[in-house]
């Protein structure tokens, strides 16, 4: 699957995205995280919805017929996105927009971009849990607790008037390995030797060669579907309870926006491999055993390699703060809060010189 195979586009109009009314009063319908089903922005009446978790079932990496589902209508979704000419992210608009502002790096957007898509349905997603006021005031606490962060800015907890929803879109890999490895294993002995005249006992490493293999299965093993977050940042958001994922219904995206993938699930699993080899690596060092180790040689079969893709809820937003932008997260599901934020130079250099002065008194003290 690559760019020009799974995206078509051409100029629409801003309201062929999607609106959810109101079957009382025909207003706009939105997902409400609190209530768990969609509520009338006007009247209030809710419409369950069905929140079951599903449960979550991947293609084949290697399945030749992936590559062109994207011209099955089952397996895609025309929906009308805008790209930020800023920072590049492209997401989906909603309905009754006339004007807005980016979630990611609050630029001014230009309208007049909108375009439709088509590209892949998620098949799953996680629900908002987390409501757009408990999201701001998880980021007030975080903000507040950051000592180095300007003082002006830890009591106004920067502006949050632009905080969005946005569903980010991950890919979700199954696989397992087999990796065959050699290395060496090595221990600490300690001997004595004389050393200037006296006698002294030293450490050293007695090493030994070693091999063998080991296995490991991976499930859910998250990949952004997107490079619009800072990576230290995605790379933070690791709590998610996927065992609540509900089947992809467009309910639930319902005044939320959505991040459009940019990465496809075959770019996307080289990242994956990534991190599964951190992890592999650790377990070989396991296997080695020993005090330390060596690994001179690895070599891994990756098999029965799944993918899912499926969209993770974030209330996001950004400031400026003396002309440069900062980002922050709050996780839609735990209230976690991931986020950049301006260091007060005079704070720095306060622990810069009281850490100065601490290292002078023990010098001097250890010369006495």
């Amino acid at each position: 699957m690559n760019e020009d195979n799974n995206i078509e586009k051409r100029k629409a109009p801003i309201d062929n995205a999607l609106q959810m009314k109101c079957p009382s009063c025909g207003g706009s319908m939105q997902y409400s995280p609190e209530s768990g089903a969609l509520k009338c922005t006007y009247c209030g009446h809710e419409q369950a919805l069905d929140t079951t978790p599903a449960r979550l079932t991947g293609h084949h990496l290697n399945d030749s017929s992936i590559d062109s589902a994207e011209s099955q209508e089952s397996s895609t979704a025309t929906v009308t996105e805008i790209k930020c000419h800023q920072c590049g992210a492209t997401t989906t608009v909603d309905a009754h927009i006339t004007s807005g502002r980016c979630a990611f790096c609050g630029t001014s957007l230009v309208l007049t971009d909108a375009h439709t898509r088509r590209a892949w349905k998620p098949e799953y997603l996680l629900p908002f849990a987390i409501g757009k006021s408990t999201g701001r005031e998880a980021y007030k606490r975080w903000l507040k607790g950051k000592w180095f962060a300007p003082n002006e800015l830890r009591q106004n907890a920067a502006d949050t008037t632009a905080f969005q929803g946005v569903y980010m879109p991950f890919w979700a890999y199954d696989a397992h390995t087999e990796t065959r490895y050699s290395g060496q294993r090595g221990h600490t002995r300690t001997k004595t030797q004389r050393v200037n005249g006296k006698e002294e006992r030293v450490q050293y490493t007695e090493w030994r060669n070693v091999q063998g293999r080991v296995g490991l299965d991976f499930g859910n093993l998250l990949v952004p579907a997107s490079d619009t977050l800072p990576a230290n940042i995605m790379g933070s958001l690791v709590r998610w309870d996927l065992d609540k994922c509900v089947k992809y219904r467009e309910e639930f995206l319902s005044g939320f926006e959505t991040e459009l993938y940019s990465k496809d699930f075959k770019q996307a699993f080289a990242e994956a491999k990534q991190k599964m080899n951190q992890e592999i690596e650790r377990e070989i060092r396991r296997d080695i055993g020993g005090d330390k180790q060596r690994i001179d040689w690895r070599d891994t079969d990756y098999g029965d390699v799944m993918f899912k893709h499926l969209l993770l809820p974030i209330w996001i937003s950004s400031y400026t703060y003396q002309g440069k932008i900062y980002q922050f997260v709050v996780n839609g599901r735990t209230g976690e809060v991931q986020g950049n934020y301006p260091k007060s130079k005079l704070k720095v250099a306060i622990v810069a010189i009281i850490g100065i002065l601490i290292a002078l008194a023990l010098i001097y003290l250890s010369m006495k």
